[in-house]
Protein backbone atom coordinates (compact mmCIF):
# COMPACT_ATOMS: atom_id res chain seq x y z
CA UNK A 1 0.00 0.00 0.00
CA UNK A 2 2.79 2.64 -1.12
CA UNK A 3 3.05 2.45 -4.38
CA UNK A 4 3.02 5.58 -6.60
CA UNK A 5 0.34 4.84 -8.89
CA UNK A 6 -2.16 3.69 -6.01
CA UNK A 7 -3.92 6.21 -5.16
CA UNK A 8 -3.08 6.59 -1.81
CA UNK A 9 -1.76 10.05 -1.93
CA UNK A 10 -5.40 11.17 -3.45
CA UNK A 11 -7.42 9.18 -0.59
CA UNK A 12 -5.29 10.91 1.99
CA UNK A 13 -5.66 13.87 0.85
CA UNK A 14 -9.54 13.67 0.60
CA UNK A 15 -10.17 11.89 3.88
CA UNK A 16 -8.09 15.14 5.15
CA UNK A 17 -11.09 17.65 3.57
CA UNK A 18 -13.80 14.56 4.65
CA UNK A 19 -12.56 15.09 8.57
CA UNK A 20 -11.75 18.69 8.71
CA UNK A 21 -15.74 18.63 8.37
CA UNK A 22 -16.71 15.50 10.31
CA UNK A 23 -13.80 14.23 12.37
CA UNK A 24 -16.84 11.41 13.45
CA UNK A 25 -17.06 9.68 10.57
CA UNK A 26 -16.50 5.97 10.50
CA UNK A 27 -14.41 4.00 8.30
CA UNK A 28 -17.47 2.98 6.68
CA UNK A 29 -18.52 6.31 5.48
CA UNK A 30 -14.82 7.33 4.83
CA UNK A 31 -14.62 4.69 1.97
CA UNK A 32 -18.40 5.24 0.39
CA UNK A 33 -17.51 9.31 0.62
CA UNK A 34 -13.82 8.50 -1.07
CA UNK A 35 -14.78 5.57 -3.54
CA UNK A 36 -17.80 7.45 -5.04
CA UNK A 37 -15.50 10.17 -5.75
CA UNK A 38 -12.23 8.12 -6.47
CA UNK A 39 -14.22 5.71 -8.73
CA UNK A 40 -10.72 3.52 -9.56
CA UNK A 41 -10.11 3.31 -5.81
CA UNK A 42 -11.33 -0.01 -3.70
CA UNK A 43 -9.87 -0.56 -0.11
CA UNK A 44 -11.17 -2.42 2.36
CA UNK A 45 -12.94 -0.65 5.36
CA UNK A 46 -9.63 -1.57 7.47
CA UNK A 47 -7.29 0.58 5.64
CA UNK A 48 -9.23 3.27 5.70
CA UNK A 49 -9.39 2.99 9.95
CA UNK A 50 -6.24 3.10 10.01
CA UNK A 51 -5.34 6.24 7.78
CA UNK A 52 -8.01 7.98 9.83
CA UNK A 53 -6.22 6.73 12.62
CA UNK A 54 -2.97 7.99 11.42
CA UNK A 55 -4.49 11.49 10.06
CA UNK A 56 -6.55 12.67 12.98
CA UNK A 57 -4.11 13.68 15.07
CA UNK A 58 -3.24 16.32 12.09
CA UNK A 59 -7.11 17.28 11.91
CA UNK A 60 -7.20 17.94 15.58
CA UNK A 61 -4.07 20.25 15.74
CA UNK A 62 -5.16 21.84 12.59
CA UNK A 63 -8.86 23.18 14.14
CA UNK A 64 -7.00 24.25 17.80
CA UNK A 65 -5.37 26.81 14.82
CA UNK A 66 -6.77 30.46 16.30
CA UNK A 67 -7.85 31.21 12.99
CA UNK A 68 -10.52 28.43 13.01
CA UNK A 69 -12.35 29.93 16.07
CA UNK A 70 -15.73 32.07 15.58
CA UNK A 71 -14.86 35.57 13.91
CA UNK A 72 -16.64 38.39 15.75
CA UNK A 73 -15.81 42.10 15.85
CA UNK A 74 -13.95 41.56 19.10
CA UNK A 75 -11.40 39.39 16.82
CA UNK A 76 -10.61 42.75 14.51
CA UNK A 77 -7.92 43.72 16.56
CA UNK A 78 -5.17 40.77 16.44
CA UNK A 79 -6.81 39.77 12.49
CA UNK A 80 -7.54 43.57 10.74
CA UNK A 81 -10.09 43.23 8.16
CA UNK A 82 -9.99 46.22 5.50
CA UNK A 83 -12.79 48.94 6.36
CA UNK A 84 -14.54 48.62 3.10
CA UNK A 85 -14.93 45.13 3.21
CA UNK A 86 -16.10 45.16 7.26
CA UNK A 87 -19.74 45.57 5.87
CA UNK A 88 -19.81 42.43 3.52
CA UNK A 89 -18.39 40.54 6.35
CA UNK A 90 -20.65 41.29 8.72
CA UNK A 91 -23.41 40.63 6.78
CA UNK A 92 -22.16 37.10 5.83
CA UNK A 93 -21.31 36.66 9.84
CA UNK A 94 -25.14 37.40 10.01
CA UNK A 95 -26.63 35.16 8.05
CA UNK A 96 -24.46 32.85 9.12
CA UNK A 97 -24.66 33.46 12.44
CA UNK A 98 -28.52 32.91 12.06
CA UNK A 99 -28.16 29.62 10.07
CA UNK A 100 -26.33 28.33 13.00
CA UNK A 101 -28.86 29.01 15.34
CA UNK A 102 -31.49 27.55 13.48
CA UNK A 103 -29.06 24.31 13.03
CA UNK A 104 -28.70 24.13 16.57
CA UNK A 105 -32.45 23.61 17.33
CA UNK A 106 -32.17 20.35 15.31
CA UNK A 107 -28.75 19.60 16.09
CA UNK A 108 -28.37 20.84 19.80
CA UNK A 109 -24.37 19.44 19.89
CA UNK A 110 -23.73 21.07 16.71
CA UNK A 111 -20.09 22.29 16.61
CA UNK A 112 -19.51 23.78 12.78
CA UNK A 113 -21.32 26.51 11.55
CA UNK A 114 -20.28 29.60 12.61
CA UNK A 115 -18.32 32.27 10.45
CA UNK A 116 -14.31 31.43 10.89
CA UNK A 117 -11.46 34.03 11.18
CA UNK A 118 -9.84 32.52 8.74
CA UNK A 119 -13.07 32.40 6.19
CA UNK A 120 -13.75 36.17 7.42
CA UNK A 121 -10.20 37.16 6.32
CA UNK A 122 -10.36 35.76 2.63
CA UNK A 123 -13.86 37.10 2.31
CA UNK A 124 -12.44 40.44 3.21
CA UNK A 125 -9.56 39.67 0.62
CA UNK A 126 -11.51 38.12 -2.28
CA UNK A 127 -14.95 40.29 -2.21
CA UNK A 128 -14.45 42.26 -4.71
CA UNK A 129 -14.38 39.33 -7.31
CA UNK A 130 -18.01 38.38 -6.55
CA UNK A 131 -20.99 40.55 -6.05
CA UNK A 132 -22.19 41.36 -2.67
CA UNK A 133 -25.61 42.73 -2.94
CA UNK A 134 -28.37 40.02 -2.33
CA UNK A 135 -27.98 37.19 0.02
CA UNK A 136 -27.47 34.44 -3.14
CA UNK A 137 -24.72 36.53 -3.96
CA UNK A 138 -23.48 36.64 -0.15
CA UNK A 139 -23.90 32.92 0.19
CA UNK A 140 -21.76 32.57 -3.03
CA UNK A 141 -18.99 34.51 -1.89
CA UNK A 142 -19.33 32.69 1.75
CA UNK A 143 -18.98 29.74 -0.18
CA UNK A 144 -16.27 31.16 -2.32
CA UNK A 145 -13.67 32.07 0.76
CA UNK A 146 -14.58 28.85 2.64
CA UNK A 147 -13.53 26.89 -0.66
CA UNK A 148 -10.18 28.73 -0.47
CA UNK A 149 -9.62 28.71 3.37
CA UNK A 150 -10.38 25.03 3.44
CA UNK A 151 -7.63 24.67 0.48
CA UNK A 152 -5.00 27.01 2.67
CA UNK A 153 -5.99 24.67 5.75
CA UNK A 154 -5.15 21.74 3.97
CA UNK A 155 -2.05 22.97 2.16
CA UNK A 156 -0.54 23.84 5.89
CA UNK A 157 -1.68 20.37 6.86
CA UNK A 158 0.62 18.96 3.93
CA UNK A 159 3.37 21.07 5.69
CA UNK A 160 3.40 23.26 2.23
CA UNK A 161 3.37 27.06 3.96
CA UNK A 162 3.08 28.16 7.71
CA UNK A 163 1.55 31.61 5.96
CA UNK A 164 0.13 33.25 3.22
CA UNK A 165 3.09 36.33 2.89
CA UNK A 166 1.19 39.87 2.86
CA UNK A 167 -0.26 41.07 -0.34
CA UNK A 168 0.08 37.61 -1.68
CA UNK A 169 -2.49 34.99 -2.61
CA UNK A 170 -1.12 31.80 -3.36
CA UNK A 171 -1.29 28.86 -5.57
CA UNK A 172 -4.27 27.48 -3.51
CA UNK A 173 -6.53 30.42 -3.86
CA UNK A 174 -5.57 30.76 -7.37
CA UNK A 175 -6.53 27.27 -7.77
CA UNK A 176 -9.66 26.78 -6.13
CA UNK A 177 -10.98 30.41 -7.48
CA UNK A 178 -10.15 28.92 -10.97
CA UNK A 179 -12.28 25.33 -9.80
CA UNK A 180 -15.07 27.53 -8.76
CA UNK A 181 -15.20 30.07 -11.66
CA UNK A 182 -16.98 28.50 -14.27
CA UNK A 183 -20.32 28.09 -11.31
CA UNK A 184 -19.52 31.67 -10.57
CA UNK A 185 -19.36 33.20 -14.11
CA UNK A 186 -22.76 30.87 -15.28
CA UNK A 187 -24.92 32.97 -11.98
CA UNK A 188 -23.24 35.89 -13.57
CA UNK A 189 -21.69 36.84 -10.42
CA UNK A 190 -18.29 37.95 -10.98
CA UNK A 191 -18.10 41.67 -11.48
CA UNK A 192 -17.51 44.11 -13.85
CA UNK A 193 -14.27 45.00 -11.87
CA UNK A 194 -12.47 41.97 -12.27
CA UNK A 195 -13.06 42.40 -16.17
CA UNK A 196 -11.22 45.81 -15.81
CA UNK A 197 -8.38 43.64 -14.02
CA UNK A 198 -7.99 41.49 -16.45
CA UNK A 199 -8.29 38.97 -14.12
CA UNK A 200 -5.96 39.62 -11.73
CA UNK A 201 -6.79 39.69 -7.47
CA UNK A 202 -6.44 42.29 -5.53
CA UNK A 203 -3.81 42.84 -3.46
CA UNK A 204 -4.30 42.30 0.54
CA UNK A 205 -3.07 45.16 2.63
Amino acid sequence: MGNKHDGLPEIKQLMRELLLNNEKMSGKELKENVEKTLKYVSRNIRTYQILKRNLLPEVQLLKTDVLEKPWSVVTLPDNSIDAQALPVVLKIWKMQTEAYFKKLEKEPKAKDGLLTIRQALWISRIYLVVKHETDFELDCLYELASTVALAEQLEKMRGGYNKIPEGWFGFWAVADIKLMSSKVIETGLFTPWLSKTSGKLPETT
